[in-house]
């Protein structure tokens, strides 16, 4: 079989090496693979350089340094690893620098937006990076909004120019690349889907305690992949879980307490249990709900290049419509309290520096409150971990909170079912409006549920185990270290490694990878038969599980590493609502 790997960005190793691991075991399994890089193609401006922090006005020799890197990376992946194909700027002709420029002139915005070739709506797919990059919340783009818009879209044109070359020249009957959501990567994906052609995506794992150690390799793109996975879990759900995959799903969520990693947008939970009730005086009859806003302008960017499916009606159009029906409902309810947090990643954070647009809005909007709501901003460096003890219900538009509280046994609310990336079954879930604010009374009757801890901990081993393929045979990485665990003498011959050899760490990751990936022959299968995921070809009667005794004992064990890990301290403990809960020693609030 003939598979097209389109690999544009080498310079970022922790993408780059795990897609070159997957050409590898589709070579070693016979088929015939062409290993497409850039070489300055998209040199105005790319992925690598925006996860450097360069911007697209940056100057030339910031850029070139960058394009200098990524070719070295190129070269040092093709001769590890033994991957041939050409390059783009090797099949680029100087006429494509013309025609780009030719479609860009004199259009207005929206005929910019709405510019398609060939079925392949260019315009839209350049919206992606932009709108994350400035964390948009509409596509309406102002002057200076424009010029830097152009620059990608013209990396799209020139792309789609040579994608057609690289389809008729070389015929794949697949076409892989990592995050095919990226713009450059989408447009060639895109043209492959228009002709026949099966694409996939690659991308890590989601599990931030080890993502780069496994890949999720899924049909088209990765939102595509979250909602097969979610399709898949009726098969699935019945399936006690090992003890072995809940102990990595504890792994992830400690993780996220510890908020180390980019991914993990919470401040780290102090393990204090400090009282909310005393930071915003709330009273001691009334229950607490949180709402847990999510960013908009992810949603919106895979909306824009149609990744998003409207799989079934939110029960409100916007987040703005979602708190202002909130604060309706509690304003009469002396009984509870509400909560808004604001989603750190609105404002700069330390994955993102730039503020969205949609932050300016709730600034304006959250004011003048009842007197039994409160703001919860990203300012106030409150850790989402230090609500959980006295929050009695979470409410979520599709924010992965929706997964994490229903791991602590607490009821977890959500307005768009059809939205989330992650089974619903997990939350209550109201069809309308009548029925949504029903189903707040009835989680703030259910209260904590162990039976609920138990299910959360089973799609964990669905999302971080049976989904994915476990590639730490061959990568190691882990994007948080504990330097002080590490001897001193290591360190310092590892400094000196990187000293005199910049690439001592990439040579070391090809030199120690497996011969053979364990995971080879499942990889080369679901692309040879155009399997959506690995679950189309996983048995659940024959993958890894545990008796029911052995799931129950396991996950009292898992529910006291958390519980040890919220509450640090022996008075945090025993002030706490939810340890005991947690451990075991009372079965019910």
């Amino acid at each position: 079989m003939k598979v097209l790997f389109f690999a544009p960005h080498s310079d970022l190793w922790t993408h780059a090496f795990p897609e070159a691991l997957v050409a590898e075991a589709l070579l070693q399994a016979g088929h015939e693979v062409t290993y497409v890089t850039c070489g300055r193609h998209i040199a105005s401006y790319c992925i690598v350089m925006s996860a450097h922090g360069v911007q697209p006005n940056a100057p030339s020799e910031a850029r070139h340094h960058i394009c200098k890197t990524c070719q070295a990376r190129d070269a040092l992946l093709r001769s590890g690893i033994g991957l041939a194909g050409p390059r783009l700027s090797e099949i680029a002709e100087p006429g494509d620098e013309i025609i780009a420029d030719e479609m860009l002139a004199g259009q207005t915005v929206d005929e910019l937006i709405c510019l398609e070739r060939d079925g392949v709506r260019l315009g839209r797919l350049a919206l992606y990076e932009f709108t994350l990059r400035n964390k948009r919340m509409d596509r309406d783009l102002d002057g200076v909004a424009v010029a830097e818009y152009k620059v990608g879209l013209r990396n799209a044109i020139r792309v789609w120019r040579v994608a057609r070359r690289l389809l008729d020249i070389h015929q794949p009957e697949r076409v892989i690349t990592y995050n095919s959501l990226y713009t450059v990567n989408n447009v060639i994906c895109k043209l492959a889907e228009r002709r026949g052609i099966a694409t996939y995506s690659v991308h890590a794992g989601s599990n931030i305690s080890a993502r780069f150690q496994s890949l999720m390799i899924g049909r088209q793109d990765n939102v595509r992949y979250l909602y097969h996975v979610v399709d898949a879990w009726p098969r699935f759900a019945g399936v006690p879980a090992a003890p072995r995959l809940m102990s990595h799903v504890t792994d992830h969520f400690l993780e996220l307490l510890r908020g180390r990693n980019v991914y993990a947008y919470s401040a780290a939970s102090t393990g204090t249990n400090a009282s909310i009730r005393t930071r915003w005086s709330i009273p001691v009859g009334s229950k607490v709900l949180v709402a847990a806003m999510s960013s908009n302008d992810e949603f919106l960017a895979a909306d824009l290049v149609g990744a998003q499916p409207q799989r079934q009606t939110s029960v409100f159009e916007s987040q703005a419509e979602w708190i202002e029906a909130l604060l309706r409902f509690v304003e009469v309810r002396a009984d509870l309290f509400l909560v808004v947090r604001v989603h750190p990643r609105e404002f700069p954070n330390k994955r993102e520096g730039r503020r969205s647009e949609h932050a300016a809005m709730l600034e304006k909007s959250l004011t003048n409150l009842p007197c039994n709501v409160v703001v919860n901003w990203p300012g106030d460096e409150l850790s989402l971990y230090d609500l959980v003890d006295e929050t009695s219900v979470f409410l979520t538009a599709w924010s992965s909170v929706g997964k994490e509280m229903p791991l602590l046994g607490l009821p977890t609310v959500t307005y768009a079912p059809g939205t989330v990336g992650y089974t619903a079954d997990l939350n209550y879930v109201g069809t309308d409006r009548k029925a949504y604010f029903e189903a707040i009374d009835q989680a703030l009757n259910d209260d904590w549920s162990f039976e609920r801890a138990r299910m959360t901990y089973r799609w964990g081993a669905l999302e971080f185990g049976h989904a994915l393929f476990d590639i730490g045979d061959s990568f190691k990485e882990l994007e948080q270290v504990d330097y002080a665990q590490v001897p001193l003498a290591r360190r310092l011959i590892g400094k000196l490694r990187r000293t005199l050899d910049p690439a001592a760490k990439l040579k070391a990751d090809l030199r120690l990878r497996s011969p053979r990936l364990a995971a080879a022959g499942m990889i080369s299968r679901i692309i040879e038969e155009k399997a959506e995921s690995v679950l189309d070809l996983l048995d659940p009667a024959t993958i890894e599980q545990a008796t029911l005794e052995e799931e129950t004992a396991a996950l009292r064990h898992e529910l006291t590493r958390l519980a040890n890990a919220l509450y640090q301290t022996p008075e945090a403990r025993s002030a706490s609502r939810l340890y005991p809960l947690l451990t075991g020693q009372t079965k019910k609030a």
